[in-house]
């Protein structure tokens, strides 16, 4: 903890993959971010009264869809 009462997480790891096929103009695709949904606190600092914590965001998966012309 330094001076200011701000103290830092060790290291974690964070796995993010995207995976996508064109199809004439139509591209689908598969993606997830932090799939390993590790939730470290990134950043904590504590003042009189309260704490201020930073975490890194849950695992998140989507199928975007998009079209070009």
């Amino acid at each position: 903890m330094n001076a200011g009462g701000a103290s830092k997480n060790g290291d974690y790891d964070k796995l993010d993959l995207r995976f996508g096929m064109m199809f004439g103009g139509v591209e689908i695709a598969l993606f997830g971010t932090n799939l390993l949904d590790q939730r470290p606190i990134l950043f904590r600092q504590n003042t009189v009264g309260s704490e201020e914590v930073s975490r890194i965001k849950p695992g998140t998966y989507g199928v975007p869809v998009s079209y070009g012309f």
